[in-house]
């Protein structure tokens, strides 16, 4: 529990106004010259913007008191109507198991994942874990995302370059039925609080048929294989962000791929300089390669790098 601040005449007091310090910009007021309190440039920027009640509003669980709890009260207060309709409260990402912070040198921006892993990637990593649930960015998640990635745009791929007859049969009726199930589950999982694990695993049902039919058939009548594409599109492209861009996405992965591979062997190559205490060499690649772009991090244990952001 918090100490109450004597200075207050009710516990549940908070700064609309306060006094300005050196260095910080101002404003006169009836008040004093001084600056909004933190919730109450939140509360006017939502409200200018949105409108005085507005559909969702988002931000870390860590934000739910006394931040959002004070943007209500000041904003209904001054309204007289609701604030907002729903709150959406996200778990924290985590790095190999601690909590990304800079004085950690575990901090990873959005612009430098995107230099290391395909948008792809990134989005089914970041949507394969409940929004309120915790994530933890790691090489095992990465690579399982990635995977996951590969086998939904490899079913795409196949489905799409597969022969087309004008009949449809049986085979075809069970796979259009299979697909109808999957989409009742998607929908059904999304409406549960944006349950994307779950709407996830709907779209590998309809991967697991389209795979099953195409190990059975080697044709596929024109109006089912375009539903069964249009369907698994709207999901994964529309709905959950995923970029179905079969060839562009296929050469950049291989492109990363041989990045990493080469930076991990050259700082390999560069730790041996290191523990011979050949520094003239050692200090020679580090230079070289920031020159090139990447920035070079010594620790402790182990040496990381990434790609310089751009200007």
């Amino acid at each position: 529990r918090i100490e109450v601040n004597p200075k207050k005449r009710n516990p549940a007091d908070f700064a609309l106004w306060k006094a300005r310090k050196d260095g910080e910009p101002g404003w006169h007021s009836p008040w004093g010259w001084g600056r909004p309190g933190w919730h109450i440039e939140c509360s006017t920027m939502a409200m200018k913007y949105l409108g005085e009640t507005f559909d969702i509003h988002m931000g870390g669980k860590d934000l739910i008191f006394p931040h959002h709890e004070n943007e209500i009260a000041q904003a209904e207060a001054l309204t007289d109507k609701p604030f907002v309709r729903y709150w959406l409260h996200n778990e924290w990402l985590t790095v190999n198991g601690q909590k990304m912070s800079k004085s950690l040198g575990n901090f990873i921006t959005v612009r430098d994942a995107l230099k290391m892993y395909s948008p792809q990637v990134l989005r089914f990593f970041l949507i394969s874990a409940h929004y309120r649930s915790p994530l933890d960015f790691n090489s095992e998640s990465i690579g399982a995302a990635k995977a996951n990635v590969e086998k939904i745009l490899g079913a795409i791929e196949r489905l799409l370059s597969m022969a087309e007859r004008d009949e449809k049969g049986p085979e075809e009726e069970a796979l259009l039925s299979q697909v109808l199930e999957a989409k009742r589950k998607f929908e059904e999982a999304m409406d549960d609080d944006f349950n994307t694990p779950l709407a996830i695993a709907a779209v590998f049902e309809i991967i697991k048929a389209i795979n099953t039919y195409m190990s059975q058939n080697n044709i596929i009548e024109k109006s089912t294989k375009k539903k069964v594409y249009e369907t698994i599109r709207i999901f994964v492209e529309d709905v959950l962000g995923i970029k179905i861009r079969v060839e562009g996405w296929r050469e950049t992965e291989k492109q990363m791929a041989i990045v990493k591979g080469l930076m991990d062997l050259i700082l390999e190559v560069r730790q041996e300089m290191r523990k011979r205490k050949e520094w003239k060499i050692s200090d020679e690649i580090r230079d070289k390669l920031q020159k090139m772009g990447f920035i070079i991090e010594d620790t402790p244990k182990e040496t990381r790098w990434r790609l310089k952001e751009s200007d």
